[in-house]
């Protein structure tokens, strides 16, 4: 099972990749998540897993739906690590920090 759950994990960070072919991809954790009063200046606070290095991430309000908060609200809680795709000098229109592209939720132990 845990091999299936690992060829199903390395089959979505491979899909992330084609589709965000110009993006930068990091993984680790969400250590922290701000709301704000402009949905636009929401900030994640990530901690990536090669490195240790902080990075400070946005959220972009998208109007339709909040997948991407949910996921970093979800990873934050359960303390899994994400993929993060994005793009430097993409930002939110908020800030410098660059937005979230795309996020991945990973399964413990993969």
């Amino acid at each position: 099972m845990r091999k299936v759950f690992s060829v199903f994990a390395l089959m979505l960070l491979v899909g992330l990749q084609a589709t965000a072919a110009a993006a930068d991809i990091v993984r680790g954790k969400i250590i922290k998540t701000e709301g704000h009063v402009s949905p636009n200046c929401r900030t994640v606070t990530f901690k990536r897993s090669d490195n240790g290095q902080i990075m400070l991430f946005r959220i972009a309000a998208t109007g339709q739906e909040d997948g991407v908060l949910a996921v970093t609200l979800t990873a934050l809680t359960t303390g899994l690590d994400v993929a993060i795709a994005f793009e430097q000098g993409q930002t939110s229109g908020c800030g410098t920090e660059p937005r979230i592209i795309f996020i991945t939720l990973i399964a413990a132990g993969y």
